[in-house]
């Protein structure tokens, strides 16, 4: 099973992970592949990147988050980032998100 440790689907899921997969079935053909899903706006993912902004606000109400993503050429990068910055704003809300 290939965890890949990312966000959402860019570059690297669509082409480097399974470019690699090739790569090793040529080396392992009896062996059996599947890729999971990357993290993307799984509550769970949400919810840390969320505690992360509330501890680093602690008491500062006047707080600006930046998030930051790569893979802002893929469409489907962009949709997850805005559901993970619409799901993030929810759970942390603060008064602007940048």
């Amino acid at each position: 099973v290939v965890v890949p440790l990312l966000l959402f689907v860019g570059g690297h899921m669509q082409r480097d992970i399974p470019n690699a997969i090739a790569h090793a079935r040529q080396q392992a053909p009896h062996t059996r592949f599947s890729i999971s899903a990357p993290f993307g706006d799984h509550a769970s993912t949400v919810e840390c990147m969320a505690a992360q902004v509330r501890a680093r606000r602690a008491g500062d109400r006047s707080s600006v988050c930046v998030v930051v993503g790569r893979g802002a050429s893929e469409l489907e990068a962009q949709r997850g980032f805005e559901s993970v910055l619409d799901a993030l704003r929810e759970r942390a809300p603060i008064d602007e998100y940048r």
